[in-house]
């Protein structure tokens, strides 16, 4: 994240989230906030592309995915061979393999234990393949098939020497220790960088972090020379801290609106696109909406005409304009049109219901009511094309 930002006035971001920043390490990540800076320090064997999204490699220099052999895929990962940690020593493949089994050890405490649990049957399924050295390889042997099995390549590495020892002489209870604190016994063993940044302070009195370049990236070299993660309490404060100059960026976590900035002559509102959306979901067991056994016609192509009907029968338009006040567009896919790749050609289902009529009836059933030509937000009749169908199909069942 941070290593595509820039303030071209100083080098210098602060950042401001409303919550207090107490995970000190990714092995006890939970909290979105807490990840803000962790993004920037942990290096990866691959993550998404901050423009287009896509897997592209980061510490690895390439990987590939085999065929399906038994019912199972390998990962087969390329480091790079130029990537160092912020103490100058190279990334080897004994470090990836360490820090993926960490994730697999109890006391450690990970989040992502059932994760790697579920896809790794043991610690022997991830291997060094040759020597371990600086560009060296890695076997990854999943338990199954894995259509996202990239995703699986993005794991924040520590250096295996340094963790390794702090857990042989304190035990696995560094993992909720302070980092940085020369009281500490865990120092910076757990967020040694090789990624873009490094840690140089964390005050988790004051609740905050603050990164610098690692001086041994071997990506693209930053511009930007400090970022500091900072938590401020309430939307109004924050507020205040941005328009003072205190601070650079609020999350948007903290749901501002351009109200809030009304009258700032410093400052300027541009609404962007949120790639959210909402979703109608259908269960595909269902007799008459997924399987289409108990429509009058009972086949798995009449089933087709109650959906279609359903989506001619959801006044998208009014939707967006009644419930959204008008920002947002009518869906076509779950991918939103904010999201890259998104498909500009397709068009969403028409508001119709006489088309919606016409499919129900081609699925086998009668209309018994009279359908209103005009609806608003609290008449939305895809509900009754719902409980028609299910009624209906009840009857046929009961006879």
């Amino acid at each position: 994240m941070e290593e595509n930002w820039d303030d071209p006035e100083d080098h210098i971001i602060k950042y401001a989230v409303p919550a207090d920043l107490k995970e000190p390490n990714y092995y006890v990540l939970s909290s979105y906030y807490d990840l803000q800076w962790m993004q920037g320090v942990y290096g990866s064997p691959a993550k998404r592309a901050p423009d287009t999204h896509v897997w592209e490699t980061e510490i690895g220099s390439s990987w590939t995915v085999s065929d399906i052999i038994n019912d199972k895929i390998n990962i087969s990962l390329t480091l790079d061979p130029n990537a160092r940690f912020s103490n100058g020593d190279y990334v080897l493949p004994s470090d990836v393999e360490y820090s993926y089994k960490l994730h697999m050890t109890p006391a450690v405490g990970s989040g992502s234990y059932g994760t790697y649990t579920y896809w790794f049957a043991s610690n022997d399924s991830i291997s060094v393949v040759g020597p371990d050295v600086a560009g060296g390889e890695l076997l990854f042997e999943l338990t199954g098939v894995f259509n996202l099995a990239e995703s699986l390549l993005y794991n924040p590495l520590i250096q295996k020497t340094t963790v390794e020892a702090a857990i042989s002489a304190h035990g696995y209870d560094i993992f909720n220790e302070v980092p940085l604190d020369p009281g500490s016994n865990v120092g910076d063993a757990l967020v040694m960088s090789c990624g873009p940044m490094m840690l140089a302070d964390y005050d988790p009195v004051l609740s905050v972090a603050h990164c610098v370049p690692n001086p041994y990236w071997h990506g693209t070299p930053l511009v930007l020379e400090d970022f500091y993660l900072t938590y401020i309490s309430g939307k109004d404060s924050a507020v205040a801290s941005l328009i003072a100059g205190e601070i650079d960026i609020m999350d948007a976590q903290y749901f501002p609106d351009l109200s809030d900035f009304e009258g700032v002559a410093s400052i300027e509102g541009v609404l962007v696109k949120d790639p959210s959306h909402q979703e109608m979901s259908i269960n595909m067991k269902h007799p008459v909406m997924g399987t289409g056994e108990l429509t009058p016609v009972g086949t798995a192509e009449a089933v087709k005409f109650i959906r279609q009907a359903i989506s001619h029968a959801t006044p998208r338009d009014i939707i967006v304009d009644e419930i959204l006040n008008g920002l947002g567009a009518p869906a076509t896919t779950s991918v939103p049109d904010s999201v890259v790749g998104y498909d500009a050609t397709l068009e969403p289902y028409t508001y119709d219901l006489d088309v919606a009529r016409s499919l129900v009836e081609d699925a086998g059933f009668q209309i018994i009511f009279e359908i209103p030509t005009e609806v608003g937000v609290t008449g939305l009749v895809f509900l009754s094309f719902l409980g028609l169908a299910a009624m209906l199909a009840f009857k046929k069942y009961k006879n």
